[in-house]
């Protein structure tokens, strides 16, 4: 028997979809501002779990002495043409570093447990759409049972792909990113399995690759840039909106599709 969401995806498979960008920006802002709480705490979560892992790792490791030299190597520097080219080396000579490449893969690979958080905002979006109100509990779903390991492998994947595309100047990167911009979100909204919710996002974005693109560089410069020009403590308020796109469309496409789905309240 199929699910609610291959129905979904066939009928629009069969009859298409189109969608207006002033739209989903505009769903994206109303999406931003009924999970802006969540929104704030995935960020600030985000940020005090990262610096704690790596102060631990850095500890452990014993790379504290290597960063604080760089760190003077850097301050002794002059504003020349010289002392950029000597910058360039000092971070080359850095990242080569066998314990600092040691320390950047571990805390890569405790960062992805965060990616449920993000997924959670996107949920959270979800429910207030439809039923007018969430919880903390449906924030944190995406820890709970399968989802939290779909989640993570699907990262991981994303992570190995992009990774990949660095050998050809990250240009494969530029369309693996939206191609699976709605994966995470037919995980978390619908359960969908991993290969599944790739498949289903890669249908999607490739019908209307060139406007999914155009949404995702406007959200990049609202979450991101916006908020470094709010001397970037901004950030706080802004990252959030890239999510809140994310719930739009899903909304705009494959969510604006009647077949008497029913809400998942996990």
């Amino acid at each position: 028997m199929k699910t609610t969401l291959e129905n979904k995806i066939e009928k629009l498979k069969k009859n298409g979809y189109d969608i207006s960008v002033n739209k989903i920006i505009t769903d994206g802002f109303l999406a931003w501002k009924n999970t802006i709480f969540y929104g704030i705490f995935c960020v600030i979560f985000t940020y005090i779990f990262n610096n704690l892992i790596y102060n631990l790792l850095s500890n452990y490791l014993g790379t504290n002495l290597i960063d604080l030299e760089l760190a003077k190597a850097i301050s002794s520097l002059n504003n020349d043409s010289q002392s950029l080219q000597k910058l360039i080396s000092l971070f080359q000579d850095y990242i080569h570093n066998p314990q600092i490449i040691i320390k950047t893969l571990l805390s890569s690979l405790i960062g992805l447990l965060l990616y449920p958080l993000s997924a959670g905002v996107v949920y959270c979006a979800y429910l207030a759409d439809k039923k007018g109100n969430t919880s903390f509990k449906h924030f944190i779903s995406g820890y709970q049972g399968t989802k939290f390991i779909k989640l993570i492998g699907l990262v991981f994947i994303q992570i190995i792909l992009i990774s990949i595309s660095m050998l050809l100047l990250f240009i494969p990167a530029l369309y693996i990113i939206p191609a699976f911009i709605l994966a995470g979100s037919f995980i978390i909204i619908d359960d969908a399995p991993i290969i599944q919710a790739i498949k289903y996002s890669f249908i999607i974005v490739n019908r209307k690759f060139g406007k999914i693109f155009l949404i995702l560089m406007i959200s990049f410069f609202i979450s991101k840039f916006l908020g470094f020009l709010m001397c970037i403590i901004g950030l706080i308020f802004t990252l959030s909106f890239s999510q809140a796109i994310v719930y739009s469309i899903y909304k705009n496409t494959v969510g604006s599709i009647d077949v008497d789905d029913e809400i998942n309240e996990n």
